[in-house]
């Protein structure tokens, strides 16, 4: 974020390096120079952070600042929300930010990367900063979203990552065995949010390896138990972190990766886990009180 005179607002950052900064300058004074006026008056909440694509990034980061600006603070105010590549994120937007209680016609939807002048933009920051902390106001707006959507009852979830690059070494086979002991075998992918409420409020185990899935632990209860199988050079406490304010409680398994040719700390790898061993793991989660 600039403002008119070229001046960056170092709160908007998050995380973007120097080249990325610079060029969004660059965009912007093209913008300016070529006499765009005001495209939109009044106030416009701005909702967009590195990761905007991430359904994950989204619920923790992003959605909880539409939350506290609409529940405490103006009234009178638009949302700026952010168009991305696929049509399941855009829903999943649309529809957190519905179940808030926002009606469409306060949302003004935005290109990511294309700059855009408002008149006044409003800026939220403090409620997380990734990979460090999150505040309880991130989970207390999540709350209030599944208390809105009934649950499915009691069940044990694994969260599948089959079609993608970070998975079990084989891990449709250990699907088809908890599939057998009465598992869910929930296949996320393009899953409208409202379902995966559904799906996961009440959940007595939820399971998988470490992504965006696992996010749903937020919309659980303080009896649930989470396991999760992270790669083991993953310096990645975001579920764990999640889980201690949800008073959940929350296992890791950490595995070997197979790089294949990729640099060392590429993550999104196959993990060195046969179906045996993560059975045994998973039943000691069973078995823990």
């Amino acid at each position: 974020m600039f403002d008119s005179n070229g001046r960056l607002y170092q709160q908007t950052i998050h995380y973007a390096g120097s080249h990325e900064i610079d060029q969004a300058y660059s965009n912007v004074r093209s913008y300016l120079e070529s006499g765009n006026a005001i495209a939109m008056s009044g106030v416009t909440l701005l909702c967009e952070k590195r990761g905007i694509e991430n359904y994950g990034h989204w619920l923790v980061e992003m959605l909880p600042i539409v939350y506290l600006y609409y529940d405490r603070l103006e009234q009178d105010w638009f949302l700026r929300a952010p168009v991305v590549a696929k049509l399941a994120m855009n829903n999943v937007v649309r529809d957190s930010i519905e179940l808030i209680g926002i009606k469409p016609s306060r949302i003004r939807w935005g290109m990511i990367g294309t700059p855009q002048r408002y008149e006044r933009l409003a800026v939220v920051h403090g409620l997380s900063r990734h990979g460090d902390f999150y505040s309880p106001r991130a989970i207390e707006c999540l709350q209030s979203i599944a208390a809105k959507v009934p649950g499915r009852g009691r069940h044990k979830i694994w969260v599948s990552r089959e079609k993608t690059t970070r998975t079990l070494m084989d891990e449709p086979a250990l699907c088809e065995i908890l599939e057998s002991q009465g598992w869910i075998i929930a296949r996320l992918d393009g899953t409208p949010l409202r379902h995966q409420i559904e799906l996961f409020k009440d959940a007595e185990v939820i399971a998988g390896v470490l992504g965006a899935g696992l996010t749903n632990l937020v919309f659980a209860s303080s009896y649930t138990k989470s396991l999760s199988f992270v790669p083991s050079q993953m310096p990645d406490i975001f579920y764990w972190m999640l889980s201690q304010l949800k008073r959940q409680s929350f296992s890791e398994v950490r595995c070997e990766q197979e790089y294949s040719g990729r640099e060392e700390f590429n993550w999104d790898c196959k993990l060195f886990m046969t179906t045996e061993v993560a059975l045994v793991f998973i039943n000691e989660i069973l078995n823990t009180t």
